[in-house]
């Protein structure tokens, strides 16, 4: 059975800063359906973000956050800062619940930002997995423990975590040849990117 339904829970600006417009389930499978902040260049990206890092997963938790959208908090037109631009159809703005995962990541370089190296941080990203149905945003694959990445975050002060600054373009897999590969199939800079981080890591 196939449902489609509305979340209203744009919650977190900070949090990806998509717009989540619904979820489209099959079987035990929920499919985030969302528009998610994406860069023309990698030098775009790269000023994005408030830190650059290398690091390996060590651990990770899925749990539901509670949110309510308080549509009186958002102006403007631009999406990045008001997830409600351009979406007039919907007024409802009721408590929704979303799929969220904690990872730990041990950081093991720092190419940007001032998080230090052997810092573990939490980076929170939406998806996962409860109750034996997964939730997942397409073209992001969740990142895996004991897999090295190069992240691009920025950085939630107020709570205290970070999320990947851009979900499609902002997350690379350290190969075992030591190439980076981009995540997802979706990041249309990855080669651009990879060369601007190569140059990084070269530096530091």
């Amino acid at each position: 059975m196939t449902r489609t339904y509305r979340l209203k829970a744009l919650v977190l600006p900070a949090l990806i800063a998509p717009l989540i417009i619904g979820c489209v389930s099959t079987g035990d499978v929920v499919y985030i359906e969302g528009l998610a902040v994406e860069y023309a260049t990698p030098t775009d990206l790269l000023d994005a973000a408030d830190h650059v890092v290398e690091g390996r997963v060590v651990s990770h938790r899925s749990a539901y956050w509670d949110t309510a959208l308080d549509p009186t908090a958002f102006e403007g037109d631009d999406p990045v800062s008001n997830p409600l631009a351009g979406d007039v159809t919907t007024t409802d703005h009721s408590p929704s619940q979303i799929v969220v995962t904690y990872y730990d990541l041990e950081v093991t370089r720092v190419l940007g930002g001032t998080v230090a190296e052997g810092q573990t941080v939490t980076v929170v990203e939406l998806g996962g997995e409860i109750d034996g149905t997964s939730y997942r945003m397409r073209d992001v694959p969740p990142l895996r423990e004991g897999t090295p990445y190069v992240l691009a975050l920025t950085e939630d002060a107020q709570a205290g975590v970070y999320h990947v600054t851009s979900p499609t373009q902002g997350a690379f897999e350290r190969e075992s040849s030591g190439e980076l590969s981009p995540t997802s199939p979706r990041n249309d800079i990855a080669e651009a990117l990879e060369d601007a981080l190569q140059a990084r890591l070269s530096e530091n």
